[in-house]
């Protein structure tokens, strides 16, 4: 359901804001040449276009060859003037420029006086007659209208063509709803979004920071090849906020969703109560007119819901008695008999035989009288989310232009613990989130041909959940340590009930950036460079491994409640909190030309140099990054610097540690996790041919490079857990189970871990190799389409687009288990390849079972004595392709008539040797919107209700 009123109105600023010296924002440019009516260029013409919502204006004046640019000009309705003396003043009205459009308008001056004029009403033409990229504009009225779930502006991506959402990369770290979108067969993170004008993605994971809400977002453009030497990646999203214009603007919202009409889920014991409300508003207007403006606008939503179809089993009154007849029947198995294994009998087991800690949980929760211990509760759902934008631009002078925005995005949901503190299996995490972002920007005309635009921007990410208390496996009498994370427990029963107890999560990203354009026109040259500086800083600290973690799968006893009510677990692990503090600098040069060759041929070509800098670690002594010898593996060579490091790792200070920036100087602990690359240079190179000269019809190709900067996540993801600072411990069917699963452990319980010289290290440790001298990965890309303007106001467009990603990154695995065939012998002896293996099985029984996967991996063979020592080890390699291949049609309708209608067919094709996360297959969409209109005839009650209607 959707309320809304909109009216002209004063509306309050919302947040007031100051920007001085010199910054600028997303913009466009109108290009073209100026002739007379034989053909003749006419250098010297004065040509002047003025946006009409706000009267600021631009001038330029036509070179020797007669040609013309206006650059960096703001998005909006604009007027056209040129004019010489001893011709008539030329003027187009209805120019409507979109974000990075790049028009072209070629005028045609007639013999007169300059006080006469020639009046024409024509937006620029439709087909690309200069740009070579490929690419949609996602305009206000299909961001207003058309039906988002969530107001969640970024879906909208999913309708251009050529794009598929995917996983995101390790795990996203905020919440707001944003989306990982590979387009055109990149990675979901190679995509660039830029807000106003300059970088807007959150350097931890690659993914867009907060976007405005609808109403606060003017438009936005998708581009998925072709891009300039000015843009970064592959695939690029340029979108721009809303702007105060002369006449004061606003509006009021509300969005209700609720479940009245929705089924009641068949497990639910009674109806969800889902409530979400969306409202909020916008207003813009002069401060100053045709000087300064402002606007400003707030969305709140709140969820509520509390849907009882949370279904888990516990341990029941027979059960506890021992009895499992019941649990283990068809009625509670889907129809199959699940019994307990041997030496168990008649589905009986001695109670005595039962975990002192399992009883003890087991009383803690919720009591059930159901024969097969189901229960069904609630799990309530509470969010509250808030995001205010708020936006200054200022025209100095006719020179000088100048605009400051400032976003702050929020979102809080408590743990459904708090509502339900009886029901341990609700202790989820709680959540609380803050994303700060500004920009002030400035665009200067240095000369007429010359134009200078910087900007600024600052953004700060911040994100703390955290477990709720109940109780710990250690204050139960749990073997185990507790005190990293206490008053809560972790645990997982198959078919059963799980305790959360994910301890804490306290993320800090904060991005600096500075970016500088120019633009410069000689001749029949438009040259164009500058560059980005920017640095990110993460602050992470994450306790999600601290608390002690059992799973029951059922492997033992053949039920997961029975294997929980004994003890039996099928692992355990617990690790330390890890902390990531880590520095990355990130620079880019770019030089470009457009080179209108001749007036029907426009080459593009460019050159951008990022190079790689390396991640600094500035808060550990020793980096993530760890060396592996084989062979000092084989010779049972250990560190002198962890003397108790399994053989083979090589940590900073050991003799033969190959990075030199290892952070082993205790007074200055800076360590690169990996080593700069210098050699990223990456060209472009594209041509646009308007085929019969007069605009409706072109051909246009480009190929580029780009280079992909990995989000910090994906580099220390793994990294971070392992030993010594991450140590994570993982226990296979430990002996002790539940009560002492450090039992027969050499050493016993590591934790909690003192980091010297002389720290154990734990068995079956986790170690990720990491490779500081890996080439990056780079994308090369290249696009040949065909646009028609089909009839008046209806564009066609047929592109080819394709992508080939080089040097993509995975972890190989070094230390993998081997299938040992067939069974022991009479002496349990098992032959791999002739030769007698080095263990034994009991006679008679499978030489390769899950209970001896580590007997079985490579290093276990390698050397018998430490078998126990390294669990997993793998190594980072870049030795992976993806190629690419998709045909884009595309049919777009320019809003006339009050319809708007837009329409694409992708075909892909997409394969890679390593794990591919892009496009393949079919997709088609359509959006479109019809807006109701009025009549002579209609009342005033009819008018009331219809006026601003849209179909969708």
């Amino acid at each position: 359901m959707k309320h809304i009123l909109t009216a002209p109105f004063i509306g309050l600023l919302l947040s007031v804001m100051t920007c001085g010296s010199v910054w600028a924002q997303a913009t466009a440019q109108i290009s073209g040449s100026i002739q007379d009516q034989s053909g003749a260029v006419l250098p010297g013409a004065e040509v002047t276009a003025t946006q009409t919502d706000t009267g600021i204006s631009r001038m330029t004046i036509t070179n020797e060859t007669g040609y013309y640019v206006l650059p960096s000009l703001p998005l909006g309705p604009y007027r056209l003037e040129a004019g010489l003396p001893g011709f008539r003043t030329f003027v187009q009205r209805g120019i409507v420029l979109q974000v990075n459009s790049n028009p072209t308008i070629n005028i045609v001056l007639q013999v007169g006086e300059v006080s006469e004029q020639v009046e024409v009403q024509a937006n620029a033409a439709l087909v690309e007659t200069r740009s070579v990229s490929v690419g949609q504009v996602m305009e206000t009225a299909r961001i207003m209208e058309l039906p988002l779930n969530g107001r969640n502006a970024q879906e909208l991506l999913l309708l251009g063509g050529g794009a598929v959402q995917t996983a995101p990369a390790g795990g996203m770290s905020f919440p707001f709803n944003r989306l990982t979108i590979s387009s055109a067969g990149a990675l979901g993170t190679a995509t660039e979004y830029t807000l106003d004008g300059i970088r807007h993605v959150d350097p931890y994971d690659g993914v867009p920071l907060p976007l405005p809400f609808p109403d606060a977002l003017a438009e936005f453009k998708t581009e998925i090849g072709g891009q300039s030497a000015q843009q970064g990646r592959g695939s690029q999203v340029s979108a721009v906020t809303k702007s105060g214009t002369n006449a004061f603007h606003g509006d009021l919202f509300e969005f209700v969703r609720n479940d009245l009409f929705n089924a009641r889920s068949y497990f639910a014991t009674k109806s969800s109560t889902l409530k979400r409300h969306q409202f909020g508003g916008t207003a813009g207007g002069p401060v100053i007119k045709n000087k300064l403006f402002f606007f400003g606008g707030y969305q709140g939503t709140t969820l509520r819901q509390d849907p009882q179809d949370t279904r888990q089993f516990v341990p029941t009154a027979a059960m506890l008695a021992g009895d499992f007849t019941a649990f283990a029947s068809p009625a509670c198995n889907t129809g199959r008999q699940v019994p307990l294994r041997a030496p168990f009998v008649d589905n009986r087991i001695d109670p005595a035989l039962f975990s002192p800690v399992a009883l003890k949980i087991a009383a803690r929760l919720p009591m059930t009288n159901d024969p097969c211990g189901e229960i069904t509760f609630g799990r309530r759902n509470v969010e509250d989310q808030k995001q205010l934008v708020s936006k200054i631009d200022y025209q100095s002078s006719a020179k000088h232009s100048l605009f400051g925005r400032f976003m702050l995005s929020s979102a809080d949901s408590p743990s459904p613990f708090e509502f339900t503190p009886d029901i341990p299996m609700n202790a989820d995490n709680s959540s609380a989130a803050r994303s700060y972002a500004f920009t002030a920007g400035s665009t200067y005309l240095v000369s007429s041909t010359t134009v200078n635009a910087l900007r600024l921007a600052f953004s700060r990410n911040h994100l703390l959940t955290e477990s709720p208390e109940y109780f710990s496996l250690q204050e139960l009498g749990a073997k185990v340590y507790s005190g990293y994370v206490p008053n809560r427990s972790k645990l997982t029963v198959t078919s059963g009930f799980s305790l959360p107890g994910n301890g804490r999560r306290n993320l800090g990203i904060d991005f600096y950036q500075v970016a500088d354009d120019v633009s410069m026109t000689r001749g029949t040259h438009q040259f164009g460079f500058g560059g980005r500086v920017a640095n990110s800083r993460t602050n992470v600290a994450l306790q999600t491994n601290m608390s002690p973690n059992f799973n029951f799968t059922g492997g033992i006893t053949g039920l997961g409640l029975a294997d929980f009510l004994t003890g039996k677990a099928s692992d355990f692990n617990q690790g330390t909190s890890i902390d990531i503090f880590t520095r990355v600098n990130y620079v880019s040069l770019y030089g470009q030309d457009t080179w209108q060759v001749k007036p029907r041929l426009t080459v593009s070509y460019g050159l951008r140099w990022a190079p790689i800098l390396p991640q600094v670690d500035v808060h550990r002594p020793v980096p993530y990054v760890l060396n592996w010898d084989v062979n000092r593996y084989r010779q049972g060579l250990r560190s002198t610097v962890f003397v108790n490091a399994p053989p083979g790792i090589l940590l900073p200070g050991d003799a033969g540690f190959v990075q030199k920036n290892n952070g082993s100087n205790a007074a200055k602990p800076r360590a690169n996790v990996w080593n700069p690359y210098w050699k990223d240079f990456a060209p472009r190179l594209g041509f646009a041919w308007d085929v019969e000269g007069n605009g409706r019809t072109s051909i246009r190709a480009s190929y580029g490079l780009s280079y992909d900067d990995y989000p910090t996540v994906d580099r220390l993801g793994s990294q971070s857990a392992m030993p010594p600072y991450g140590s994570l411990t993982r226990v296979l069917t430990p002996a002790g189970g539940l009560d002492n699963p450090w039992l027969g452990i050499p050493g016993g319980n590591p934790f909690p871990f003192v980091i010297d010289k002389n720290m154990p290290f734990v068995p079956l440790g986790e170690y990720l190799i990491g490779n500081p001298d890996l080439t990056p990965t780079y994308t090369q890309t290249w696009n040949l389409s065909l646009q028609r303007e089909v009839m008046t106001g209806t564009l066609l467009s047929v592109s080819y687009i394709g992508s080939q990603i080089i040097h993509l990154q995975a972890a190989q695995p070094l230390n993998m288990a081997i299938y040992v065939p067939g069974a022991g012998d009479a002496s349990g002896n098992c032959f791999l390849n002739g030769q007698a293996v080095y263990f034994k099985v009991t006679p008679g029984s499978a030489c390769s079972t899950v209970n001896n996967t580590q007997a079985r991996r490579t290093l276990s063979f390698l050397n018998p004595a430490f078998a126990n020592e390294i669990g997993r080890l793998a190594t980072v390699v870049n030795g992976g392709t993806q190629n690419y291949n998709g045909m884009l049609v595309s049919v777009q309708y320019r809003p006339s008539r009050g319809i708007n209608l837009n329409g694409n067919y992708t075909w892909s094709h997409c394969i890679g040797d390593y794990q591919a996360r892009s496009n393949n297959g079919y997709g088609a969409s359509v959006d479109h919107t019809y807006k109701i209109p009025t009549t002579a005839r209609e009342t005033v009650a009819t008018a009331k209700l219809t006026s601003g209607t849209r179909l969708i």
